[in-house]
């Protein structure tokens, strides 16, 4: 994955991370609590059928991350989904998040997988650029909606 003269370093994300994923996840417009990123994180780490993948540059920090799952989809089958992908606003258009899409696709492909999918805002215009430019296409345009319930779990 990695070249040797290629300081950065991609490595499957551990409990250490908490803090830069969850400031990261906040960057990517998903601010959340480091109690609820943590129970998060916890379950993602122990299960076999999600990873999340960091890119860390030598003397600065995690500069990225990338979350995959397998999933079963009704109508298109067993596929692996980015649940999210984001690298820190500094260190933008240096060629993080192509390495970290490379790492999800090397593991879905590990799973046995083919098909990888992922969502992007509709806003994200330089995201969609860059998805296609690294060889993803657009299959749909869609809505998404989203209801809290309330109640007792």
């Amino acid at each position: 994955m990695n070249h040797s003269e290629d300081p950065r370093v991609v490595r499957r994300a551990n409990i250490h991370d908490l803090d830069r994923i969850c400031s990261l996840a906040d960057q990517l417009g998903y601010p959340n609590t480091i109690e609820d990123m943590h129970a998060r994180l916890t379950a993602i780490l122990a299960s076999p059928n999600q990873v999340i993948f960091v890119i860390d540059i030598p003397g600065m920090k995690t500069a990225g991350y990338i979350h995959a799952r397998e999933t079963t989809s009704l109508e298109t089958g067993e596929l692996v989904e980015v649940g999210g992908l984001v690298v820190d606003q500094l260190f933008r258009r240096q060629g993080l998040g192509k390495i970290l899409l490379a790492a999800a696709e090397e593991w879905t492909m590990a799973k046995g997988r083919r098909l990888i999918r992922l969502h992007s805002n509709i806003i994200r215009k330089e995201a969609h650029r860059f998805y296609q430019d690294y060889g993803y296409s657009i299959n749909k345009t869609q809505h998404s909606f989203i209801k809290k319930l309330d109640g007792d779990p």
